[in-house]
């Protein structure tokens, strides 16, 4: 059974060599007619006979992506070489510049924003109540006055100032040279990278790139006064300010994307050509957006004492009042009445985002409740500080007056899955192209849940193949119906294992306990699991099983790891 399994194909490599890119077969290794100077990259493409290669992009020069076609014998499978060393026979049949001339759009964010600010400041006040108390010689100034009365207010928090500060721009997500990771200028808004490159069947020369909005949009931030009070306890601007940043929901993390790299045309994006975001959020004046707990107390004062002393007899009867900020303590206190509490909010108030993920994948996130932008009170952090001694020796909490600081932060409730890697099936299925994606969503856990997702944009269908809960992840080696998704639980005893996926549906996944698949093997199309150590086929069911086949490919220094792909044998 395993040679008609086997029997019928071959693997061949393409791996770097000292000076060129190079081809080994069973039959022999060749020399291809590409240096590894001109060529940073060299793999398989869809066709059997097809391959692709990437120049280095340097300075503010272009650089290449070009699919070759390479020369085979008449009966299909042998290569032909010529010379010595044996050099391959190559023809270029399509290229690309990159960067892009003329930069494709991926989609347009359009953003507005607003953010409710707001100071508050708290006041108490403190009553010291003295005795004139005469002494000899007894004259009109031969005294002291005595404290005989000591009374501490609680704290009172009011609102000394407000703002509504509106943020708007339209932000499009374009692949230009200025925003590449790799060579770009700036990240402002977003930034984008070309993560994998291929030739389709029909040779169109395809690029898999990711773009990252930045959580800033590429807006000025605005800036509000912050008050004081004076000596009256009236609010007073100071020229302090602080600043307000506009801020993109961080769940929208990446657009995956796959483009034709000679039209420079967008093919299919999980984003729709245009994303709508609509926020409110609410900021709270320091030092309550932070429950209290700012590094800058005496910069921002938020606490305020009113001294009043009361003086009874002699030289200086009277009712004395000075009023100044006050530095509370850090030290935590038992909780006081609500009457001593200041709630600041801050974060998300209201959030509505359309056309994050295109209908196909839309539709299937929102079936696993994957895409909710639904927003509501996320944290609760309090701070108790003591602020004024009530009985002395005031040596424990207990003896303190205190007040509690509370900061109420919104946000979302069940974020939506974001897809951090993607990877390209090769060979393309019939049905068009296809991505494999993994994400996760941010819901509390460490690590999050894993999804993995199969998305055909040609066929507007995705469909989420496995997930793993509480666990580390990536994938690797996606072919056209089979993928490997490397998967570490937390606390699990055993250790990470990789389980082989099938994009279809048609099988459940296989789980091989214990064991990386990610390095020493590679998926072969259609469902070939190949070891790149020994050079051979292994059983696509636990536990690993070496098979007699395929032919081993002949012998290289080192035993390079490449890119492999299979070839059917006529």
């Amino acid at each position: 059974m395993i040679g008609k399994v086997f029997s019928g194909v071959r693997v061949e490599e393409i791996f770097a060599g000292p000076t060129h890119w190079e081809m080994r077969t069973p039959r022999g290794v060749f020399t291809l007619p590409l240096t590894r100077a001109e060529y940073g990259q060299v793999k398989w493409a869809d066709s059997p006979n097809t391959i692709v290669a990437r120049t280095p992009v340097s300075g503010g020069g272009a650089g290449r992506i070009v699919a070759f076609e390479v020369t085979r014998a008449a009966n299909g499978v042998d290569l032909l070489a010529f010379g010595e060393p044996p050099t391959l026979q190559v023809a270029e049949i399509a290229s690309a510049e990159f960067p892009f001339t003329h930069p494709p759009l991926v989609t347009t964010i359009s953003f507005s924003q607003t953010v409710q600010y707001r100071q508050q400041v708290g006041r108490f006040t403190l009553t010291h109540t003295q005795e004139w108390v005469p002494k000899a010689p007894f004259g009109p100034n031969d005294g002291t006055y005595e404290l005989i009365g000591r009374e501490v207010g609680p704290v009172t928090f009011e609102t000394v100032h407000e703002a509504t500060i509106p943020f708007s721009a339209t932000i499009p997500l374009r692949l230009d040279r200025e925003h590449n990771l790799e060579f770009g200028s700036t990240e402002e808004g977003y930034a984008w990278q070309l993560v994998d490159i291929a030739a389709d069947r029909q040779g169109r020369l395809l690029g898999v790139v990711v773009v990252f909005p930045t959580g800033q949009p590429p807006i000025q931030p605005a800036s509000v006064p912050f008050f004081v009070l004076d000596s009256n306890f009236a609010p007073v601007e100071t020229a302090q300010r602080i600043t307000i940043q506009p801020l993109l929901p961080s769940e929208l993390a990446a657009v995956w994307a796959v483009v034709d790299l000679r039209t420079a045309t967008v093919l299919a994006s999980t984003a729709e050509p245009n994303v709508v975001v609509t926020s409110t959020r609410t900021a709270e004046g320091p030092p309550w957006d932070a429950a209290g707990a700012t590094p800058l107390p005496q910069t921002f004062p938020g606490l305020y004492r009113h001294q009043v002393d009361q003086l009874n007899g002699g030289p200086s009867a009277g009712t004395f009042h000075l009023r100044t900020p006050f530095l509370f303590s850090p030290r935590a206190a038992a909780p006081p009445g609500s009457s001593a509490v200041v709630e600041g909010r801050e974060g998300d108030h209201s959030l509505a985002v359309t056309g994050w993920m295109r209908p196909d994948l839309g539709a299937e996130l929102d079936r696993l409740r994957l895409l909710s932008f639904e927003v509501g009170d996320v944290q609760r952090v309090t701070g108790n500080y003591n602020y004024e001694c009530v009985t002395q020796p005031c040596s424990v909490d207990s003896h303190f007056a205190a007040f509690s600081a509370v900061t109420v932060r919104g946000g979302l409730v069940e974020p939506p899955a974001r897809f951090f890697s993607a990877l390209r099936a090769r060979p393309a299925p019939p049905s068009g192209e296809r991505l494999v994606l993994l994400g996760d969503a941010e819901r509390g856990g460490f690590p999050e849940d894993g999804y993995l997702v199969v998305w055909d944009p040609d066929a507007q269908r995705a469909a989420m193949r496995l997930e793993t809960p509480g666990s580390f992840h990536g994938i690797a080696h996606a072919t056209s119906s089979t993928v490997v998704l490397w998967s570490n639980p937390a606390g699990a005893s055993g250790g990470p294992g990789s389980y082989i996926v099938s994009l279809d549906g048609t099988r459940a996944p296989t789980l091989f306990p214990q064991t990386d698949l990610r390095f020493d093997f590679v998926l072969l199309d259609p469902h070939y699991l190949y070891n790149t150590g020994d050079l051979k086929f292994y059983r696509m069911t636990p536990p690993l099983q070496r098979t007699p086949l395929p032919a081993t490919l002949s012998d290289a220094a080192g035993n390079p790891r490449g890119d492999y792909h299979v070839i059917r044998l006529r």
